[in-house]
């Protein structure tokens, strides 16, 4: 009895494990109309590591926007992504530069009008 309540209780667990290791994408989007999708997280980091490397953004607003990809405060090894002007209706790829310090790391969509 012992056991299979040890197994339910692993069973139970497991989807926490699959999701603490995600990559996670905080938007500061400013009232824009914009798509965001995470493309490539680093796999040289390891099998359990996950992070934002490379982010594709559409602009789905009728405005020119500026937008930048920026790590996490807690992550100094990190450099964000150049400015980039991205024009209505059009899509930019985003790099952030750099090595995680962090097996999981989080980085914010910056976007702004221009």
């Amino acid at each position: 009895m012992n056991t299979l309540i040890k197994a339910c209780g692993a069973v139970l667990c497991l989807p926490l494990a699959v999701t603490a290791n995600e990559a996670s994408l905080n938007q500061e989007l400013n009232g824009l109309d914009i798509d965001s999708r995470i493309l490539v997280t680093d796999p040289t980091r390891g099998p359990d590591a996950s992070g934002v490397d490379l982010v594709q953004v559409t602009n789905n607003s009728d405005v020119n926007v500026l937008c930048q990809l920026k790590p996490a405060p807690d992550e100094p090894n990190m450099n964000p992504s150049r400015p980039t002007d991205v024009a209505p209706g059009e899509q930019a790829t985003l790099r952030l530069q750099g090595s995680y310090r962090d097996v999981k790391s989080t980085a914010t969509l910056d976007c702004q009008p221009n």
